[in-house]
């Protein structure tokens, strides 16, 4: 009975480990596409303002 019981604990503390692992993973993957969004919409709002400073004429015709 002993046996069976350290086993399963065993499993357990094995499969908590992979859980962490896996959720450190997950996390490391939303980070690094938050990183990415957040760059891509800051050289949106640079384009922005490059565009609207070159062209201040033109649009003030619109």
């Amino acid at each position: 009975m002993k046996i069976k019981t350290f086993y399963l604990l065993l499993f357990v503390m094995f499969s908590i480990q992979l859980s962490a692992q896996n959720l450190e993973k997950i996390a490391q993957e939303i980070k690094d596409e938050g990183i990415q969004l957040y760059r891509s919409e800051m050289a949106s709002w640079y384009g922005t303002d490059v565009f609207i400073e070159n062209y201040k004429e033109n649009l003030l015709c619109i």
